[in-house]
């Protein structure tokens, strides 16, 4: 009974400790969601406004993801060493710097330079997030709370472009990077005041040692093949998340509304077949779901590139073959 009487006390005590945990992090990773996502259909004002070229727009996401990259192969040992909230308070202050520069970017080269400062932040909460939920929850009870924490990343996913096509058009491009850096702020102050510690033991950081692990985890075949097909698929979707505001508006000719709806309809099949994706892989199995989603992507490319010759103003059919697109990349 002593015993007993001990372990809901340490239960308790858990408990206790982890109230805050869960919101806040969900509330971190909706804020990278909508970092992306949120400026895309602002790209065409833009370009008018700096007196640049579409490509160089375009740029601000590749810029984003070149930081957030960077970073990421960091914040794993670094959180492993001296613990998960020092990462996430720094981590999340980068973000929000970068978010702030971006609001008031004079220039392109400061924009470009502020979105890479603002990825070098936002990888923080993908990487240490999961972990804390880990080193937190056991069982069953982080695999629902991991799949909670999927579908409101997804939903942010898909509600993100079709809200910033409304703030676009009623306060001008800068209101969606303003947007993001609020959510960023909120997000900043919530973790310094109320983000717990979940890391328990520290680990010595050395560099050289991370490199040797990379070098190992590089070299293994098995992992790179297993990376590269999602990668790459990925690499598809955000690329067409990059040109798709000018391919909307400026070449098929949509109100921004329009192209709204559009990319809201491809980004909100790939949140929702996203959410379901644990399900339908145990109903037909790992290897046919592979396939079917490899498959999918195949049909959907090779219906854009054949829209391209012979229906290239057609929107309808562009969004039908990115989602088939979308559906294969989310599975």
């Amino acid at each position: 009974m002593i015993i007993l009487d001990s372990m809901q006390k340490k239960d308790y005590k858990l408990m206790k400790k982890y109230t805050y945990l869960f919101p806040i992090l969900i509330l971190s990773l909706v804020t990278i969601c909508i970092e992306t996502d949120i400026s895309a259909p602002s790209f065409p004002d833009m370009s008018a406004y700096f007196n640049v070229s579409e490509g160089l727009i375009q740029y601000t996401i590749a810029t984003n993801f070149l930081g957030f990259c960077i970073a990421s192969l960091f914040y794993g040992a670094l959180s492993d060493s001296y613990g998960r909230r020092p990462v996430m308070v720094i981590g999340n202050a980068i973000m929000v710097v970068g978010a702030i520069g971006c609001v008031f970017a004079p220039t392109i080269d400061w924009l470009l330079f502020a979105r890479f400062i603002q990825g070098l932040g936002a990888s923080t909460s993908l990487v240490v997030a999961f972990a804390m939920m880990a080193d937190a929850y056991q069982g069953d009870e982080v695999v629902r709370r991991i799949g909670v924490m999927n579908s409101a990343l997804t939903t942010f996913m898909a509600i993100a472009p079709v809200a910033g096509s409304f703030i676009n058009q009623a306060v001008g491009w800068r209101g969606n990077y303003t947007v993001v850096a609020l959510v960023s702020l909120l997000s900043w102050v919530l973790i310094v005041l109320f983000l717990p510690e979940t890391r328990v033991e520290r680990s010595t950081f050395c560099l050289k040692q991370l490199m040797k692990d990379y070098k190992v985890l590089f070299s293994s075949k098995p992992f790179m093949h297993t990376s590269y097909v999602p990668n790459l698929l990925c690499a598809i979707y955000l690329s067409f998340i990059a040109c798709a505001s000018f391919l909307y508006i400026k070449t098929v000719g949509l109100t921004i509304y329009g192209y709204a709806m559009h990319q809201g309809t491809i980004i909100g099949l790939f949140a929702i077949v996203s959410l379901f994706s644990g399900h339908i892989i145990n109903y037909i199995g790992k290897k046919p779901a592979i396939a079917f989603g490899i498959y999918a992507c195949a049909v959907g490319m090779v219906g854009l590139l054949v829209t391209s010759f012979f229906a290239p103003y057609t929107a309808i059919l562009i969004t039908v073959f990115m989602s088939i697109v979308a559906i294969g990349d989310a599975v």
